[in-house]
């Protein structure tokens, strides 16, 4: 049986494989933050994708239970930094609450993609 660590860490892992096949450059938050001299404490970001020279953070949760509002702060505050130009999130989780949903609709700054097992939902900013 696999630990929850190990979890999260294959979805990291197959997010990444993903997006690079969307045609992102990602990154692991810790080789990202110490080539740009950034401070390598947690910061609710797993991976850095770029894009058209644009940066989107990802945040990465391989949970049994529904990712709720409380447990994306410190992730939303990363999102939301100014002296990173992220241009938007990912949110990759197997399931979310309706506030989840709802709240992230409102921040017009990140993209879900809700439930990895099945993809139900994605969400882009207007």
């Amino acid at each position: 049986m696999q630990s929850t660590t190990e979890k999260g860490s294959l979805l990291e892992v197959a997010t990444k494989l993903y997006l690079e096949n969307q045609g992102f450059t990602v990154y692991f938050w810790q080789e990202w933050a110490s080539q740009k001299g950034l401070p390598l404490q947690d910061t609710g970001i797993a991976l850095v994708a770029e894009i058209d020279g644009e940066l989107y953070a990802v945040q990465c949760k391989n949970w049994s239970r529904a990712v709720s509002w409380e447990n994306l702060g410190t992730f939303v505050s990363s999102l939301l930094r100014r002296d990173i130009d992220f241009k938007g999130g990912y949110l990759v989780a197997t399931s979310i609450t309706n506030e989840v949903e709802r709240k992230i609709r409102e921040l017009k700054k990140a993209h879900i993609f809700h439930s990895c097992r099945r993809p139900q939902r994605i969400f882009r900013p207007s």
